[in-house]
């Protein structure tokens, strides 16, 4: 492997993420294929262009496999699991969530809470209300951020709903 630059390929990563916050999408995806041409490992660059092709290009092929690279070789970048999961529950994977929820749960700095909530709303759309509730629960053990138990408590209210009128109504 050759030689890498890390303040040369930090200087394009940062580049790359002010031109993300801009709203830069083109031109941030090069800066970011730059980056990986210096160092095909740099996890954070995987995790971004992951992130890019799930939100922006809807090239969930091309995301995954970033995201899963990204996971591979980033000690500690533990965001691309967060990404990954949204990017498998936005494809209508919901038994490869759920297990890769439970296999990510472990990974230390993950975000629990995140992940569990997109467990729950796994079974939220399949029917299965009471199962969606108790890993809700779970959830809210560990979110942290106010904004996010508000989100958690608006997810117990729709479920509560939907578990109302589906037995008034039982189409």
């Amino acid at each position: 492997m050759k030689n890498v630059n890390e303040r040369y390929v930090e200087e394009l990563y940062y580049r790359a993420d002010e031109l993300l916050n801009m709203g830069e999408i083109a031109e941030a995806k090069e800066v970011l294929h730059d980056v990986l041409l210096e160092d095909p490992l740099h996890a954070l660059a995987h995790n971004a262009l992951g992130w890019i092709y799930t939100h922006h290009l809807l090239n969930y092929d091309l995301a995954e496999k970033h995201l899963k690279l990204s996971m591979k070789h980033g000690n500690g970048v533990v965001v691309a699991y967060s990404n990954y999961a949204y990017l498998l529950f936005h494809t209508s994977r919901y038994h490869v969530v759920r297990d890769f929820v439970d296999s990510s749960l472990v990974v230390p700095g993950v975000d629990e809470a995140y992940l569990l909530q997109l467990k729950a709303l796994t079974y939220e759309v399949e029917g299965r209300y009471i199962k969606a509730l108790g890993i809700l629960k779970k959830a809210k053990r560990h979110a942290f951020a106010e904004d996010f138990v508000n989100r958690l408590n608006a997810d117990v209210s729709r479920i509560n709903l939907k578990m109302r009128t589906t037995s008034i109504f039982m189409w």
